[in-house]
This record gives C-alpha cells, structure tokens and sequence, in this order.
C-alpha cells in the first residue's frame, strides 16, 4: 500500500503501537542484509490504515498496519502483501473472500480494486514489483 502504487485517502494517525512494534521489527530482520533508503509515513482511511514506505535494494515496500474495518484499494503495480499478525480476508478482482493469517500471504495484481477486511488489528509488509 504504497503511496506511489495506490491510491488511498489521507487521514489522521491510528492506534496500534504493539502492531506497529511488530510489524516494523519484521521489516528491520527482513531488510537485514539490504540497504532501506528514506522512510515516509502513510496514513489513510481516517487513520484506520497506517504505513511506513521504505526503499530496499529489492524495490519499494511498506510496513503497516489496518485496524478493525472494510478497505477498498487501488494498484498501480503487482503488490505481494504478507501478513505479519492477524487475520486479514482479501476479496481480489473475480474472486470469493479469503481469509489470510500471520505467515501467509497473497499477490495483488497491477492496476486493479481489490477490498480487505480485518475484524481485529493486522500487521502486513507489501511488496512492491512494477
């Protein structure tokens, strides 16, 4: 859910610090061996949905968090979204909903809408592939 592959509403900042602490921890041992560049904050959905964009030697990503609550999304490019902590059920174009828990993940296609749903707070890291 980056800024420059989605197209997402500001807003204002959101709760979930021991996600965030998760969810950044994961960013930092999965980066270990790259070297992040700049770091931005994105929030979105009244602050519902937080992220924080990073560089990586392996292209952009963000690590983020989404609390309780329906989201629909745009893409500009492939998105590969992991799912750190939680539940997170994904509705991709022409298909059903699926459930998505800590560990798993699923793969967003470019230039489409796809909708999320979380019953509680989830941890996701997305990467970014143009």
């Amino acid at each position: 859910m980056n800024e420059s592959c989605s197209r997402l509403k500001q807003g204002e900042p959101a709760r979930g610090a021991r996600i965030w602490t998760v969810a950044v921890d994961f960013i930092v041992r999965a980066g270990e061996n790259r070297h992040l560049v700049g770091m931005k904050h994105n929030s979105y959905f009244d602050g519902k949905v937080q992220s924080l964009a990073v560089g990586t030697a392996d292209g952009p990503a963000t690590v983020g968090v989404i609390e309780p609550g329906e989201y629909s999304f745009g893409t500009d490019c492939v998105e590969h979204m992991h799912v750190v902590v939680g539940t997170l059920k994904a509705k991709l174009p022409g298909g059903e909903w699926q459930s998505y828990a800590g560990g798993q993940s699923f793969v967003v296609p470019a230039n489409v809408r796809f909708e999320v749903q979380a019953a509680g707070d989830v941890a996701y890291l997305c990467l970014y592939k143009r």
